[in-house]
């Protein structure tokens, strides 16, 4: 150990002469935002969880519920070999080549569902069309987490703590206004062009969303990467078993795992769904859904991403003010507004959903800012990686129940023998949304306890905005002085 000039203590491999500047962080910053809205261009056609993908499944390769929950259910459990990955960061501790690596495979990967379309008719092709899908899906999820811990660990040492909120919310509203913009140009074109009939049409928007999907990994390579700390002598595997057994000793901690693990596991036990009960079909002889068009489908869409793009940065204020925690309360009512559906059908009140949907998008938007944030709040800078990872591995193992247990429901109880007031038989989609709220609630009182802790002193060390010195006249007396960077300030995180 070494001490510096206003003694404070660091071990020789935390001083690396890769260093980064503020200057140098607040574009990093940026391009990394860039990067994640290009993104939402593959988030629109083709990902995991997709409206695009959900409905090609659905009515094109006619897959059943349970192959559709079974899909999102190994999407879901991607984050379970995230601790591997965060064991890797701190192993090597090169966060850039592992998070470049693993999502790169992750990204090219889906080039084959732009192949699938080809493979024949619907109806010969059905069990290889879905197989691929899976194929696809189970291996990119796995790949691609293992570089999850290293992008978190990476972003959190890039952008300093009190600029977190306003990263998050500049990169909920970048990513919300490319959705808007992506979403409507494919279903215009499904819409007009033939809808899933026109395999052509299927085929380019899967190329397409691959293709800017590689291009928002490739952005990457223009971020820097601020040393991190080093976890010498803890790279064995019983470093690892120690690492990724510390953050289940803390109180707070094991709080909020457990907290979003059932709120997942209650928001995807519906949600996944939502999109075919939107579109409508026929079950057991009885029309359920809504029966709604590509274009109102696209505009359902567009407006929640719109109210996310339009208050993305407002959330993040909002959050200084209202508090992490308060914030995270109040956006979960994006679960909740969906109790409209229980009385809204085909020729019924269909224009509510217009404004419902913006308000969900926007509650969707606080919730993500601050879900973002209470997790880096509650996880220290040292061993961050294992922190999230942690938090993520046991997320993913309840998420992913949600859609597989949705999907058997769904088959086993299609229709039942009442109405809606909606004029619609009850069917799977309302007993699921009944059970989703149920479990959210639950959720949302064990959340309440989680405490919204102020930053580490670590982290504000980091990050050059405090320095304790020692004053030379009187070891008892302590001042506080603030420290601007050599170069330029880190309010240029907001104007860049």
């Amino acid at each position: 150990m070494e001490e510096t000039l206003d003694g404070v203590r660091v071990a020789p491999e935390e001083r690396s002469p890769r260093a980064v500047g503020p200057l140098a962080r607040a574009r990093g910053a940026a391009r990394a935002n860039w990067a994640g809205a290009l993104g939402m261009v593959w988030a629109c056609y083709g990902a995991p969880g997709s409206i695009l993908l959900t409905l090609f499944l659905k009515e094109w390769l006619r897959a059943d519920k349970w192959q559709i929950g079974l899909v999102m259910t190994m999407t879901f459990l991607g984050p379970v070999f995230e601790p591997p990955g965060a064991y890797l960061v701190e192993r090597f501790g090169r966060r850039r080549l592992l998070f470049l690596i693993t999502y790169l495979f992750n990204r090219l990967a889906f080039f084959a569902l732009a192949a699938i379309p080809f493979f024949g008719p619907p109806d010969k092709c059905r069990d290889l069309g879905i197989g691929v899908v899976l194929i696809v899906v189970g291996c990119t999820r796995v790949v691609a987490h293992l570089g999850t811990p290293a992008w978190w660990s990476w972003m959190a040492d890039l952008v300093p703590e009190r600029r977190r909120s306003r990263f998050f919310g500049c990169r909920t509203q970048a990513a919300s206004a490319v959705t808007s913009i992506s979403f409507v140009a494919g279903m215009i074109l499904l819409q007009c062009c033939g809808g899933m009939g026109n395999h052509w049409l299927v085929s380019a928007l899967f190329a397409i969303g691959a293709i800017f999907g590689t291009v928002d990994i490739l952005l990457y390579l223009r971020v820097p990467e601020p040393p991190m700390l080093s976890t010498a002598g803890r790279h064995g595997f019983r470093g690892f078993v120690q690492l990724f057994g510390t953050p289940f000793r803390q109180a707070a901690f094991r709080r909020l795992i457990l907290g979003m693990g059932l709120w997942s596991f209650s928001t995807n036990l519906v949600l996944p769904f939502l999109p075919i009960y939107q579109r409508g079909e026929t079950l057991a002889g009885h029309y359920v859904g809504l029966g709604v068009s590509w274009l109102f489908l696209a505009c359902l869409t567009v407006a929640g991403s719109l109210a996310a793009m339009l208050t993305g940065r407002r959330w993040a204020d909002w959050s200084e003010r209202l508090g992490t925690r308060q914030l995270l309360l109040l956006g979960s009512g994006y679960l909740f507004v969906n109790l409209i559906y229980l009385v809204v059908g085909p020729n019924r009140f269909l224009w509510v959903l217009l404004p419902i949907s913006f308000l969900g998008g926007a509650l969707n938007a606080a919730w993500t800012v601050s879900a973002q944030q209470l997790l880096l709040h509650v996880s220290p800078r040292e061993n961050r990686s294992f922190y999230i990872s942690v938090h993520n591995f046991t997320n993913g193992w309840l998420m992913a129940g949600g859609p597989l247990l949705g999907g058997l429901l769904a088959d086993w109880l299609p229709v039942l023998g009442w109405h809606m007031p909606g004029g619609l038989p009850c069917c799977y989609f309302h007993i699921l949304l009944l059970l989703a709220l149920c479990g959210g609630t639950v959720a949302l009182s064990i959340l309440a306890g989680v405490p919204a802790t102020p930053p580490a002193k670590d982290d504000l060390l980091a990050n050059g905005e405090i320095r304790i010195l020692k004053a030379r006249v009187s070891p008892r007396r302590r001042r506080v002085q603030k420290v601007k960077p050599a170069l330029e300030d880190t309010e240029q995180f907001a104007s860049l």
